[in-house]
């Protein structure tokens, strides 16, 4: 029997979709694309001990996700052209397919890649792949994608690789992903990717994260980290110097001003979208922009969009792994 994963490895937030070995139903994994130095940490009786989320890499160790951002001295930043050969991006894998339990006889991944990196990188990114997880399995199958396609698979297929959205096969669907700290556009006519309509562009939902903590710094006296800013901006507001304070009007400004660049980047790839029949709205990124995106009557935003990528290289592994495809 074959295991199937989709492996979104995102900025902000790395995402698997896979079926647990238990019970064989989805099994949805979340965890913060973050990679931070080990630290022992100090264990007191009358307190909880540290909880830590560790990989290793060529013999060294790692903390992940919430335990890098709590008790990491320096977190390793994979934000750069050659983050697929950085350690950190590394690490993120061997992590997200640890935590998937991938062992098994046969493997499919599938996995994506941000437009603008993928064709220099496709090659690359899959070789890793291979590397990491050659340790799992006796026969391996890995696939790389542009990344926004994801998306359009979580609709097309369902979860055992089938046809459900017959429909989308003969229309124009454009697809517009907002992610941590990139957006990227692509457009797929009767099942072919239209490249002169795609673009990939460096804003994300941080660009609007890092003006409220400047903002916040400002008004309150504190400049709170991305990752706070982040749970904050949910909440609706921040504790100051053991006080909540109120961040909603900040938000809403900042979070207009991005949705409007968003808005006329898009526009200047798809005009009015006129010629389009549908555009899907995916991303965490999106979700979180949904309120203050004016953008097409027929955009709409998809389910689970911080999800979606993943859920879609789920579904296209199971349709490959029937050979259907």
């Amino acid at each position: 029997m074959t295991k199937s994963i989709g492996v979104d490895i995102g900025y902000g937030y790395t995402k698997i979709v896979t079926e647990d070995n238990g019970t064989g139903l989805r099994k949805p994994i979340l965890f913060r694309s973050i990679i931070g130095t080990y630290e022992k940490g100090i264990q007191v009786e009358g307190l909880k001990s540290p909880t830590k989320e560790i990989v290793s890499v060529a013999s060294q160790r790692f903390l992940v996700g919430c335990s890098a951002v709590k008790h990491s001295t320096r977190i390793l930043n994979s934000r750069e052209k050659g983050w697929i050969g950085s350690v950190a991006y590394k690490a993120l894998w061997g992590y997200a397919l640890r935590l998937a339990d991938c062992n098994s006889e046969n493997l499919l991944i599938v996995s994506g890649l941000p437009i603008n990196f993928y064709k220099t990188d496709k090659e690359k990114l899959s070789s890793l792949i291979k590397e990491i997880a050659k340790e799992y399995c006796l026969n391996l199958t890995v696939r790389v994608i542009p990344q926004p396609l994801g998306s359009f698979f979580s609709l097309f297929f369902d979860w055992s690789g089938k046809v459900v959205r017959e429909d989308m096969a003969h229309e124009k669907v454009g697809v517009l992903d907002i992610g941590y700290y990139t957006s990227d556009l692509i457009t797929i006519h009767e099942l072919e990717v239209v490249e002169k309509q795609t673009d990939s562009y460096e804003t994300g939902i941080s660009t609007a994260l890092e003006t409220i903590s400047r903002d916040i710094e400002a008004a309150y006296g504190m400049r709170p980290s991305l990752d706070h800013t982040a749970q904050a901006l949910e909440k609706g507001s921040i504790k100051v110097f053991g006080s909540e304070k109120d961040i909603k009007p900040i938000v809403q400004k900042r979070l207009t001003e991005l949705a409007q660049e968003i808005t006329a980047r898009a526009k200047t790839v798809w005009k009015n979208a006129a010629d389009i029949d549908r555009v899907l709205l995916t991303g965490g990124g999106a979700e979180a922009l949904k309120p203050y995106l004016n953008l097409f009557q027929h955009s709409f935003l998809i389910p689970e969009p911080q999800f979606s990528n993943a859920i879609g290289y789920y579904n296209l592994a199971r349709r490959l792994d029937g050979g259907k495809a």
